[in-house]
């Protein structure tokens, strides 16, 4: 019982110091509702652009979603100018409940990686869960992974 009790109360240390550390960036970019936030780091804010969204293959309870990220240096200080631009491309089994991150050569040095929802972690997989999560959302207006916080999906809105 000890343990139980130790074990929650450090994710809740956790997911104060989450919550804490993307509070300092802006949801949307500029204001632009184009552009969601699903990471940052140092300073870098990394961004969905909603207008990219493509779903290349739909057919359940398989998808196929690819969408453009951007980086933007100094994002925590209400900066906008984009550095980045790259392509993601997800591979979603809903049956499984799974997502593949597809690497299609572009990534240098980064292997495809499958998701569920009892794996993920920025830690481990770095931040590409949340992008993945809001190309489904976009796409469907749908939780797929459904492990994010509420207000985590207010871009369905």
């Amino acid at each position: 019982m000890k343990n139980l009790v130790s074990l929650i109360m450090l994710l809740s240390i956790m997911l104060i110091g989450a919550t804490t550390a993307f509070a300092d960036y802006p949801k949307y970019l500029g204001g632009d509702r184009n552009y969601i936030f699903f990471d940052g780091h140092q300073g870098i804010g990394r961004y969905v652009d909603k207008k990219s969204l493509n779903v290349e293959w739909y057919k359940p309870p398989r998808y196929i979603i690819a969408i453009d990220c951007v980086s933007v240096p100094d994002a925590d200080r209400d900066a906008t100018a984009i550095n980045g631009r790259y392509r993601e491309r997800f591979n979603y089994d809903w049956a499984r409940g799974i997502i593949y991150r597809i690497n299609d050569g572009t990534l240098k040095g980064i292997a495809g990686k499958w998701w569920d929802s009892t794996e993920v972690s920025r830690a481990k997989d770095g931040a590409f869960a949340p992008a993945a999560e809001i190309a489904f959302g976009l796409a469907y207006n749908m939780k797929f992974l459904e492990i994010y916080p509420a207000d985590f999906y207010d871009f369905m809105k």
